[in-house]
């Protein structure tokens, strides 16, 4: 049943008047378990379809060399114009599958992070230079996040590496268009202009109008976040980034953007619930505006008191979920075109070996990148899971 746009809301197939909502979770080890786990890929969407969810979402392309730190191994395209074979399956058994149980896949065809290789990569082997990895200093000094997200914005004024980024475009969107399955095209994971606005947006109108070349008639989105606490630091603009797309996006993180500690006090933790409310309320008003349906593609709260093990506590993050719940209940009664809404991430069976640590090779792969403390935000098989099974009733209306 194809996606389609309906009076400015998203529809699929034959529904009749009542508008689409996407409810579903993140999950970028699809395309892994499908090329070297088939028996969990299957459980693991087993597992989601039986709660009742309709769409995940993952990054189809990551890039090498394996290694390199910081990121997920194997990776799909091992140097310039090279595809490895097995990963290429994979993401083809991942969007079967995924068609079997009559999911949506969002799929996105970039990463302006390092934990896939991503857009730094692109500009490494494009000749830029080492990628200024966002890494503790040698004296303990933090990460230097900006450093790192002008290196890989200087991806859309650098013409080697956009045409990787092309190349890229062209060998993946064929494949999953002819899957069959039902997807919303994206261009990258959380795309930034940072330092590079004007290019960005040019960039943003070309690869747009690239998707819908290679995917005539299907839906297409940028990726963005939306806004961040800063996005003119950012290189982000809501209404612009989205003025070619067909579907607005929206990302909402209360810890990483400093307006959430785990462990504060209730009064605390009050307000950061009024923030994501009203945060989800602005763009779904201006998303109105622009005829665009928007979808809160990503967002998530640590365990209690910032735990990160299986079986620890999650009663705060399921208050969050339900009150971005309630806050889409009340912006749809208003009239405002909600169009899904996925918690990342989902970790399902994949348990870290070191709760809190990276990951690394050979490890299981989870819901939280590998640069990332595994069970940050992983949504763990066996935890509670009434929050997903209340987002799966949201999305049958």
């Amino acid at each position: 049943m194809p996606l389609s746009l309906r009076r400015g809301r998203l529809a699929r197939g034959d529904l009749g008047r009542r508008p689409l909502r996407l409810a579903g979770v993140n999950a970028f080890a699809l395309p892994w378990l499908g090329a070297f786990d088939r028996d969990r890929l299957e459980r693991e969407l087993d597992q989601l379809a039986e709660l009742g969810l309709n769409a995940v979402r993952f990054v189809a392309a990551s890039h090498g060399p394996d290694a390199e730190p910081h990121r997920v191994v194997p990776s799909l395209q091992r140097r310039p114009g090279v595809f490895g074979e097995a990963l290429l399956e994979g993401l083809g058994r991942a969007l079967e599958a995924v068609k079997a149980r009559d999911l949506v896949a969002i799929v996105a065809y970039g990463n302006f992070w390092h934990w896939t290789g991503g857009f730094a990569q692109l500009r490494a082997w494009a000749g830029a230079g080492p990628i200024p990895y966002p890494v503790l200093g040698p004296g303990g000094e933090a990460p230097d996040w900006p450093r790192y997200a002008r290196y890989a914005a200087g991806l859309y004024e650098d013409p080697l590496a956009d045409a990787l980024y092309a190349a890229g475009l062209e060998r993946l969107v064929p494949l999953v268009v002819g899957s069959g399955a039902d997807v919303l095209h994206e261009l990258a994971n959380e795309p930034r202009g940072t330092g590079a606005r004007r290019a960005f947006v040019r960039w943003l109108d070309r690869h747009l109008a690239t998707l819908r070349r290679l995917a005539p008639g299907a839906l297409v989105l940028p990726g963005t976040e939306g806004s961040t606490r800063d996005p003119d630091a950012a290189g982000l603009g809501f209404e612009r980034d989205h003025e070619r797309a067909d579907v607005a996006s929206l990302h909402l993180w209360p810890e990483n953007w400093g307006v959430h500690r785990p462990g504060a006090d209730d009064a605390a933790f009050a307000a950061t619930l009024a923030w994501a409310r009203g945060h989800l309320r602005d763009h779904a008003f201006r998303a109105a505006a622009m005829h665009r349906p928007l979808l809160l593609e990503e967002t998530g709260l640590a365990r209690d008191g910032g735990l990160t093990a299986p079986g620890t506590p999650t009663t705060r993050r399921a208050r969050f979920f339900r009150e971005l719940l309630a806050e889409a209940e009340a912006l749809e009664a208003a009239g405002a075109p909600i169009a899904g809404m996925l918690p990342w991430a989902w970790a399902g069976e994949g348990v870290p070996r070191d709760p809190g640590g990276p990951w690394a090779p050979g490890d299981a792969l989870g819901g939280d990148p590998p640069h990332e403390p595994q069970g940050w935000y992983g949504i763990y098989a066996r935890d509670d899971l009434a929050p997903l099974r209340d987002l799966a009733a949201w999305g049958r209306g």
